[in-house]
């Protein structure tokens, strides 16, 4: 469906250029259209009116002059002026030389090493993603093969264990696609699950070394071949030939044509006015074919014609020898061959590997896709599953951790696992350097704890759910003896912001502070002002859409201004137009947002040019548009002083959108607090008290009109814009350059007034 989207639109754009094109040559009226330096105007340039054509084709590598040029050759060709006609080639020849900076003795070899620089330069431009596609193909069959490994090798475990008379596996939790191992329990029954793997194998080895060696001629002989400029390529060579024989399919006049549009670099195909356009030959299908017919390396063993062929090689070889000698030499020696490449791939995994990816292949699909998206914290889960042995605690435990997180609960621990002594490191508990380390008690070996922090370790590193990861470092020290503050007051996504697990290679777990001294203790950021400003109800918290400034969402101003405030801005849309109003198709709406110091009134103040006749929904988005155009920019204003630390607080911008809702759809104060639920002040407090420097510190400022989600006991599930307050969207603002067309334009501004 894209590929037809991208069509159609390029079709109407060459209709559209093409057509443009055809007016400017049969159209006298020159002054109706305006050209550029670059898009020089046919008509202007167009040949005499005579017989005979003086001027030449001209290169200035635009459709324009492919087009004049075009005109000339048609006008030539009646006339038959085969001088000049000879005369061009000098010049096709004199640009190509110019173009690739090369002197040729013949215009034939110009036009050759023209069409040769020419589709290197597309091969080298589509080569890329037939890397890309058989760089995946490569990848996927190589994870298929590791599979088919395991899956076979998992099989030779379970069969080892049935000869020893060991009917319960050890590894009963293990699957080999889909099968718990305890339910295969016969020798038969193994060896014909492991011949049917073996042939899969094989399958996919075959197929898998042709796509290995496609992208190994796509990478080292086409795409470093062409980089290093070998215009002597075959690829080129196959590509020069399509080339010429599109060049001989017309006749010599269009052929000359077709050069100058060449050199000229036409972007569009003009087809309705010239019969002929340049084409390239070397698009991605034609790249991988001559990959696939020229690759070297000939077929796998595990092909099936690779025997018939040996044998058919061997006997056109051997004529004088009999064919059924040949037949069970050539065979004996495959076979041998065979049976060495199967134990080659086979040995690529040793015992551990194949216990600790047949435990990952159990975590189920979820587990697995987002691991194979993670490589690096695979990698370390199946270290974990080497050091314990693959057990099914340890399978348990890693499936426990992945799920918890994907369904979004809590990782809550079996305390009892973590039972052992705690060695206190660098200091006392007062130590904001401080750490812990302990190492599992022999319930928690025997229950796959060994390394586990190890995978904690990686798994913060990566993910940044601070609450999930914050209540198991909660647990843990709760685990430990060491007791927290609770989640009322210390959230647990404060925790996972500023602790980590070290990796360690005793396989004990150890806790560290992410962070240094000054960035755990409360800074000075915490300041009175804004808990007096809590206690006061000018700030206040909501379930459902957390900080709201009062002042900014509830409060009208009471100066004597008619620009500042939703009111005022609303008032002057909220009634269509007077007549007197209306000045060339537009009439004025001004809003001001501002500070005053020192007697003077800073801020933004912009002028906007609206169109009238909108609807009264329009006038309603406009209305939108305007307040947030004006906010941001005095949100801006603001951030450009040194010491200001009051721009984009994360409740300014989530407060303009309630004013706005409050006087254009007619809302009360209470109906508002009500739909987002505020809570009272000793609960704002406390939500405050939980995220220091709420209201100053970088990493919550908030520069959209959205509210900000703060994890507390008060927050609600369904956080965020209530239905209610998204029932407008703003217009697009126009600039002044789209004066007539537009509905609202952006006319003029001012910072600073008296």
């Amino acid at each position: 469906m894209k590929t037809r989207k991208y069509f159609h639109t390029f079709l109407i754009l060459s209709l559209f250029f093409s057509n443009l094109l055809i007016g400017q040559v049969l159209d006298s009226r020159v002054d109706e259209f305006l050209f550029d330096d670059k898009f020089e105007n046919p008509i202007r340039r167009r040949p005499p009116t005579g017989d005979e054509v003086t001027e030449n084709i001209r290169f200035t590598y635009t459709n324009s002059a492919a087009l004049f040029s075009h005109s000339l050759i048609e006008r030539a060709m009646r006339a038959q002026q085969d001088a000049w006609f000879f005369r061009q080639y000098n010049l096709l020849e004199q640009e190509i030389e110019k173009q690739l900076g090369t002197q040729f003795p013949n215009f034939q070899e110009a036009q050759r090493a023209f069409y040769k620089n020419l589709e290197k330069s597309t091969v080298l431009g589509n080569v890329g993603s037939s890397k890309s596609k058989y760089s995946s193909r490569v990848n996927t069959k190589t994870k298929v093969q590791k599979k088919f490994v395991s899956d076979y090798k998992l099989l030779d475990i379970r069969a080892n264990e049935i000869r020893s008379g060991q009917i319960l596996s050890s590894f009963g939790h293990l699957q080999h696609q889909g099968t718990p191992l305890n339910q295969l329990t016969s020798l038969s029954q193994i060896e014909a699950l492991k011949t049917s793997d073996l042939n899969a194998l094989k399958n996919n080895a075959w197929r898998l070394f042709n796509d290995q060696k496609v992208y190994n001629y796509l990478e080292y002989s086409i795409n470093r071949g062409l980089i290093a400029n070998n215009l002597n390529h075959p690829i080129l060579t196959e590509l020069l030939q399509k080339q010429l024989l599109h060049y001989n399919g017309f006749d010599r006049w269009q052929q000359l044509d077709l050069m100058q549009l060449y050199l000229n670099r036409v972007q569009i195909p003009l087809v309705l006015i010239v019969p002929i356009y340049p084409n390239t030959f070397g698009h991605s299908t034609f790249i991988e074919n001559f990959a696939t017919t020229n690759r070297s390396g000939g077929i796998s063993i595990f092909h099936p014609s690779y025997l018939s062929d040996a044998i058919a090689a061997a006997l056109s070889n051997n004529p004088s020898t009999p064919a059924h000698v040949i037949r069970t030499r050539v065979t004996a020696a495959y076979n041998s061959s065979l049976q060495q490449a199967t134990s080659a791939i086979l040995n690529t995994s040793n015992t551990d590997d194949i216990l600790a990816e047949a435990a990952v292949t159990g975590l189920g699909r979820r587990n697995n896709t987002f691991l194979d998206a993670k490589p690096a914290l695979r990698e370390e889960i199946v270290k974990y599953f080497k050091a314990n042995n693959s057990s099914k605690f340890s399978q348990d435990g890693i499936n426990y951790l992945l799920n918890q997180y994907h369904d979004k609960k809590l990782f809550v621990i079996d305390k009892n696992v973590y039972s052992s002594s705690i060695a206190p490191l660098i200091g006392d508990i007062n130590d904001p350097a401080r750490a812990f380390e302990f190492c599992p008690s022999d319930r928690g070996i025997k229950e796959g704890l060994p390394h586990f922090g190890n995978v904690l370790s990686k798994f913060f590193e990566i993910e940044q759910d601070n609450n999930f990861k914050g209540f198991i470092i909660r647990e843990m020290f709760d685990a430990k003896g060491i007791r927290v503050p609770s989640q009322n007051v210390v959230a647990n996504s404060w925790y996972g912001e500023n602790f980590k697990f070290a990796n360690q290679v005793d396989g004990c777990i150890r806790i560290e502070f992410l962070n240094d001294f000054t960035n755990i203790l409360l800074p000075d950021c915490q300041k009175n002002e804004y808990e007096d400003a809590i206690r006061k109800g000018d700030i206040v918290f909501s379930k459902k859409y957390g900080w709201v400034d009062a002042s900014h969402a509830f409060v009208d101003t009471d100066r004597n201004n008619p620009f500042i405030g939703v009111k005022n801005l609303w008032r002057q849309l909220k009634n269509p137009p007077l007549p007197s109003q209306i000045s060339d198709g537009y009439y004025s709406v001004n809003y001001k947002q501002d500070v005053i110091l020192l007697g003077l009134s800073v801020g933004i103040e912009r002028q906007y040019l609206v169109k009238p006749g909108l609807s009264f929904a329009q006038r309603k988005s406009v209305a939108l548009a305007i307040l947030q155009d004006v906010s941001l920019a005095f949100e801006s204003l603001q951030s450009l002083h040194p010491t200001s630390t009051s721009s984009f607080e994360p409740a300014d911008l989530p407060s303009n959108m309630l004013s706005f809702y409050r006087h254009v759809e007619g809302y009360t104060e209470q109906q508002i607090r009500n739909i987002i639920e505020t809570v009272s002040v000793n609960q704002s407090l406390e939500v405050f008290r939980l995220y220091p420097c709420t209201f100053v510190d970088k990493k919550y400022k908030n520069k959209t009109f959205k509210p900000v989600r703060f994890e507390s006991p008060y927050t609600s599930s369904d956080f965020g814009v209530p239905n209610v307050f998204n029932t407008v969207q703003p217009l697009t603002i126009k600039s002044i350059k789209e004066f007539g067309t537009a509905d609202l334009i952006l006319f003029q501004q001012d910072i600073i007034s008296r």
